[in-house]
């Protein structure tokens, strides 16, 4: 790696790299990737010009740990940051020898992180053999960048952290702005003479927009920036500044939804053995890392396929639909129960391609991707089962092999009354659309419903909805929070007790019951209740066990039962299995916000109809599945 690549910044350290009481901090996930921390918490601030060099650790930051494209969080980590704001000195005041500086490394770094993406501030100059050898003489290994750095690392490893340049050949960032418009991260890279430049190429907004020429050409993307030529603003749409021997280039780290994991550093459907590759690539030497790549197609079209795919998945939109294309295609790639990397979702696309006489590209475009959403959705009756209704032929492969298991295992049980297996399914269904996944994020729900949720206790009215959604945009601090210290979590276990399986059983205490239930130790193992005979095993065993409790008791009589396979009446049992999985603690009246007296005299459509959210799921689809199981 050439040293002079790594240039320094105009407000260098004012001290040495790494001081006594702090380190340098290799992601554990992707060990290539240098951070400077301060382990201590709130020490590094938008308040402060002090520790710039440092990564912030700023209480209630909005940093997101599962990385997909998502607008409304990017615009909430502008809002954060709010590079404008004067009091944010982070961001102002000269270097450490009273020049004149830019920080807008500093500010595109903070947006970078916060966004779950890597962009160096430090960068290596030689690879060390272990994380020791870093902190004992940090500066033979790394070293600060420049703007003007960055504009040489985007060109020379940017791709290695997942960077894609999309600059336009014609001046029209239309381009650039509605790949950030749909949630993915953008910078406008400047080399300069002198300073260089960075800016965030951030998602439009109902008040904050591109500029545009008459033609609809957009002549400025929306930016937030630092600079000391360009100022601080949290959101401008100016001409980049560009004089005499300056050149422009756009990079975007294209995000998408479904299967993102933290490890992943862009968070797209890359697979772990494609960064364990880049990892070996870097102990040799980083410009000498390789990928394995398909045998079955050229290494060259892959390539173009990858990057075809990264735009079209913005463009067309089908990163909602990621895990049901995932599992269309896993039977084309010889793989199973995986997600599968860029390079193998692009080979087994070519090889349905050629099973659906299409192109044999590896690309998800237009033309495919029409097809494919005929496939995906369509409207025939499930394969071997005439029977099949409207919702069950919504699902995919995956998710009706996992309904079909429940049924068998359900066939199997002490529960023989057909209205209670219905019920069930359709709990199933409105909790968790028969995918087997823990508990969503609630980064994209609305204040208003979470507070509905959860209630005053956990979200009082003090609460206000900044901090809400400050604390929603990290699954961790959220789950901690609506779980933490109740029913045998500890303040710091909530997240790891979220609901999982397929009736999404939350809190320590309830992993504990029912893994006692079943033989398995779930109290220590949590995740195995998102493999399949587990889960089905879990949701069949807490069901019966609910329904022998003392609190069962007291409100089976409402739904015209003694016990759950007593059930004369569809709508008694599926009101009866939302109660238990709600927990029979509840009062019947709060739960339905009805009298029995009431309910009882009203059709399950009535019902429905006046019930919100999960309880008219579960009540409108359940004659579908009272008549799946009797066609079995």
């Amino acid at each position: 790696m050439e040293r002079d690549l790594l240039l320094r910044e105009v407000g260098a350290l004012q001290e040495s790299i790494v001081p006594f009481e702090r380190e340098v901090f290799l992601n554990p996930g992707n060990p290539y990737e240098v951070h400077h921390r301060d382990k201590k918490p709130n020490t590094v601030r938008r308040d402060t010009s002090e520790k710039r060099s440092y990564r912030l650790n700023e209480n209630m930051a909005p940093e997101r740990n599962a990385v997909v494209a998502d607008p409304v969080f990017l615009t909430s980590i502008v809002s954060w940051l709010d590079v404008g704001n004067k009091k944010h000195k982070r961001y102002l005041g000269p270097n450490y020898k009273g020049n004149a500086a830019t920080w807008c490394n500093i500010f595109a770094y903070d947006y970078a992180c916060l966004a779950g993406v890597y962009l160096p501030h430090y960068f290596w100059i030689k690879f060390p053999p272990s994380q020791d050898d870093i902190n004992k003489k940090p500066q033979d290994h790394i070293t600060e960048l420049s703007a003007n750095g960055l504009y040489q690392w985007f060109e020379k490893y940017g791709s290695y952290f997942g960077w894609h340049d999309i600059t336009p050949a014609n001046g029209d960032y239309a381009n650039a702005q509605n790949i950030a418009n749909a949630g993915n991260v953008v910078f406008a890279s400047i080399k300069r003479p002198g300073t260089g430049h960075i800016a965030a190429i951030v998602p439009e907004t109902s008040k904050e927009k591109a500029k545009r020429d008459g033609t609809g050409k957009v002549i400025a993307p929306l930016q937030s920036q630092a600079g000391s030529t360009t100022q601080n603003h949290t959101y401008s749409n100016n001409k980049f500044y560009t004089p005499t021997g300056s050149v422009v280039k756009i990079w975007a780290n294209m995000l998408t939804g479904g299967k993102a994991t933290a490890s992943s550093p862009q968070g797209s459907v890359l697979s772990n053995g494609f960064w364990n590759s880049i990892m070996q690539g870097v102990k040799q030497g980083m410009g000498n890392a390789t990928t394995a790549t398909p045998k079955s197609q050229p290494v060259q079209d892959i390539d173009k396929a990858v990057k075809a795919n990264r735009y079209y998945v913005a463009q067309l939109g089908w990163q909602t639909y990621i895990d049901t294309i995932n599992d269309l295609l896993l039977p084309y790639s010889g793989l199973s129960n995986v997600s599968l990397g860029e390079e193998a979702f692009a080979d087994a696309l070519r090889k349905w391609q050629k099973a659906k006489g299409l192109s044999q590209d590896g690309v998800l475009g237009p033309n495919t991707w029409n097809v494919m959403k005929a496939s995906l959705f369509a409207t025939t009756p499930a394969a071997g089962n005439s029977q099949a209704g409207g919702y069950i032929r919504t699902l995919s492969p995956k998710q009706k092999s996992n309904l079909d298991y429940i049924v068998q295992e359900l066939n199997k049980s002490v529960i023989t009354n057909p209205l209670a297996k219905a019920a069930m399914l359709a709990i199933v269904s409105k909790e968790i659309e028969f995918k087997l996944q823990q508990e969503g994020s609630y980064a994209h729900t609305s204040n208003e419903r979470i507070r509905k949720i959860f209630g005053s206790d956990r979200f009082p009215k003090s609460m206000s909805d900044d901090d809400i959604n400050i604390l929603k945009a990290n699954d961790k601090k959220f789950f901690d929070h609506v779980y933490g210290n109740r029913n045998g979590n500890k303040p710091d276990e909530g997240y790891k007790y979220l609901g999982r399986g397929f009736n999404q059983i939350t809190y320590k205490e309830r992993y504990r019951r029912v893994g006692g239930l079943i033989g398995i130790n779930l109290e220590d193992e949590p995740q195995k209740l998102n493999t399949l005979p587990v889960a089905t095993a879990a949701l069949i065993a807490d069901f019966v066990d609910r329904f022998k409790t003392k609190q069962a008791k007291q409100n089976l009589p409402f739904y015209n039962t003694t016990g759950i396979n007593g059930f004369t009446q569809l709508k008694d049992a599926v009101m009866a299995f939302y109660h238990a999985n709600a927990g029979f603690g509840r009062l019947y009246a709060s739960l339905w916000g009805m009298s029995p007296e009431k309910i009882r005299s009203m059709t399950i459509d009535e019902v429905a109809k006046v019930v919100e959210d999960g309880r008219r799921k579960a009540l409108q689809r359940s004659t579908e599945f009272l008549q799946y199981i009797k066609s079995i």
